[in-house]
């Protein structure tokens, strides 16, 4: 950085000095140079502009330097930009209050122009990538949001779920959690014809901003294919299709399909590299239905055959369907993670819970190692 792109900011009560240390900073190189003359007047300035350092002094009527120190320290805005104090005294318990006031340096008056301009060159170096990494930050953030709200819109609302579980007389609950900004599941549920409803849920590989894309993808090739397709193997198909001619190198997903017809309480499914079904009739223990195979994403031929199959669905049963971040997330039970075989204990152990406990507890661990999606499907 050079010094004409440095934004400093000097605090000081008297116009002199004010006028040597500017002095000093411009035959230093220095072009943005600013002052005020109280600590009120300083957090004006801040507020309104762009300031890379800020040159401090500590002894000022009324809120002294050391007190507009703390106080700037203790802003988030004001944090992290770096302050040298400016004092008369040199001794040790001087120095030591302006680094516990959260100081960056110290500097004795009247300063010595080579050790200021040393300094100032450091730490304003480092104010103004601060202020560039902010920038870039704000940036980032403002295109995660867009993107997660973007995300959020390609779901059903509460009030449509509701509505499809009240139409379909399905009890439907489904619980999504992110390990970042943007998740790499996708799910959805949709009424296929009057008497049918498409539930899907989709894992993309990897997280983030890539995995994200990708569930963009997944929605727009799930609209395409739905109409043509009478089964969930039909389906997994076309999916599979499309992904191996959009999907980059690497890039796969696992897959699982269910079309769930309220005409006869029949639920039909085929999955793939996707993990168990958790089946529970009433008054049985859980069931494990596999849904292993290759990946989504990879060139298949059309004969390949996906695990699928079909079930009844009665009144009281259950039926759970989740990503693989279920696998690792820790929870009250299982401390560490549940693992693949414990799936089959956590479910027998929770299978009495109501959704809202059930809910609580996924939500519970302070952050998840991968996405998160647990799907309920209950017979009414």
């Amino acid at each position: 950085m050079t010094e004409k792109a440095a934004h400093i900011l000097i605090v000081d009560d008297s116009p002199n000095e004010q006028q040597y240390i500017k002095h000093l900073l411009i035959e230093g190189g220095f072009v943005h140079i600013d002052t005020a003359g109280s600590a009120e007047e300083a957090l004006t300035h801040i507020a309104q502009h762009e300031t890379d350092l800020i040159l401090l002094d500590v002894i000022m009527p009324g809120m002294d330097g050391l007190s507009l120190c703390r106080h700037l320290k203790s802003m988030p805005l004001t944090a992290d930009i770096p302050i040298i104090l400016l004092t008369g005294l040199n001794d040790r318990q001087a120095r030591i209050a302006a680094y516990n006031a959260g100081g960056s340096d110290y500097v004795v008056k009247p300063p010595h122009k080579a050790e200021l301009l040393t300094r100032v060159r450091l730490l304003a170096t480092n104010g103004r990538k601060r202020r560039e990494l902010k920038t870039i930050t704000n940036a980032r953030e403002r295109e995660l949001t867009a993107a997660q709200t973007l995300q959020n819109s390609l779901l059903p609302t509460r009030a449509e779920l509701t509505k499809l579980s009240a139409d379909h007389k399905l009890g439907l609950h489904i619980f999504s959690r992110s390990c970042s900004a943007l998740t790499g599941d996708y799910w959805c549920v949709q009424p296929l014809t009057d008497s049918t409803l498409l539930i899907a849920l989709l894992d993309m590989t990897g997280h983030g901003l890539g995995a994200a894309m990708n569930t963009l993808l997944l929605h727009r090739l799930i609209a395409q294919v739905k109409q043509s397709c009478h089964t969930p193997q039909e389906m997994l198909h076309l999916i599979n299709k499309h992904l191996s001619e959009k999907l980059m190198p690497g890039q796969t997903a696992t897959g699982l399909v269910l079309i769930y017809d309220r005409t006869d309480k029949t639920l039909s499914y085929a999955g793939t590299a996707h993990p168990p079904l958790c089946y529970i009739a009433t008054n049985q223990p859980p069931e494990l239905i596999t849904c292993a195979g290759l990946p989504l994403g990879m060139a298949m031929p059309k004969s390949y055959t996906y695990a699928a199959g079909t079930f009844q669905l009665g009144a009281g049963d259950t039926l759970y369907a989740y990503s693989d971040g279920l696998i690792d997330t820790p929870l009250p039970q299982y401390p560490n993670s549940i693992g693949l075989k414990g799936v089959q204990a956590y479910f027998t152990k929770t299978a009495a819970q109501t959704w809202a406990v059930r809910r609580k507890a996924l939500n519970a661990p302070p952050h998840v190692v991968d996405d998160l999606t647990v799907i309920e499907l209950k017979g009414l």
